[in-house]
């Protein structure tokens, strides 16, 4: 098994919850599983049906019956701001989050992410002011200024961040599952079968 996976490369999409996680770091360091990219979830199942990506993790609802899929883990949602935010101090109100802006955090550059259909389907809007690829530059500027910045609870959890405060989001809402998705052409082989069980036992430990 382990010559298999030498003898080929293996092509992944992450989702935006790997922006905020880095959720490729336990494989960074492994052969041939170094070609990570991100996508629209459009254009998922058309990358998985020809073969220009192995695997998939995001929250997909529907797909075709060549695609199969396993559910890795659950997603809720937090809210930080700065710990010397002038108004957003012992909770988190409906109209404080839609006052001040937002800081996106999405691979895909886009201004539009979960939160925002979220409150769509309310019928309800935010200002998205900032978008960044990664996590790792929010804290310092969520700190500096009045925005706010909602990410995976786990990640809040387990980051531990200086000068911020957490908080759930202003309104119900039942969160994601994330979910693993590959083309069933690849299901019998052996590494894309070892890699799927590293990916699920990974998320084994990842809780929200």
């Amino acid at each position: 098994m382990g010559s298999h996976l030498q003898d080929r490369d293996h092509r992944s999409h992450r989702g935006d919850f790997n922006a905020q996680t880095d959720a490729g770091a336990p494989f960074s360091g492994a052969e041939n599983f170094d070609r990570l990219r991100s996508l629209h979830r459009q254009e998922i199942v058309d990358c998985l049906e020809k073969g220009s990506i192995d695997l998939a993790i995001t929250i997909l609802p529907d797909a075709p019956t060549t695609i199969k899929r396993a559910s890795l883990f659950h997603v809720n949602w937090l809210s930080i701001v700065s710990a010397e935010h002038p108004e957003i101090r012992d909770a988190m109100t409906l109209e404080l989050f839609l006052k001040y802006p937002h800081v996106l955090v999405t691979h895909v550059g886009d201004l539009k992410g979960y939160i925002d259909r979220l409150l769509d389907d309310r019928g309800l809007k935010r200002t998205v002011a900032m978008s960044l690829p990664y996590a790792l530059a929010v804290p310092a500027i969520i700190a500096q200024t009045d925005m706010i910045c909602t990410l995976s609870a786990n990640v809040i959890r387990l980051t531990n961040w200086p000068r911020v405060r957490s908080f759930p989001l202003p309104f119900d809402y039942f969160g994601y599952q994330e979910t693993l998705l590959w083309h069933r052409r690849n299901d019998s082989d052996p590494g894309h079968a070892w890699l799927r069980r590293m990916l699920i036992r990974a998320s084994e430990t990842v809780t929200s």
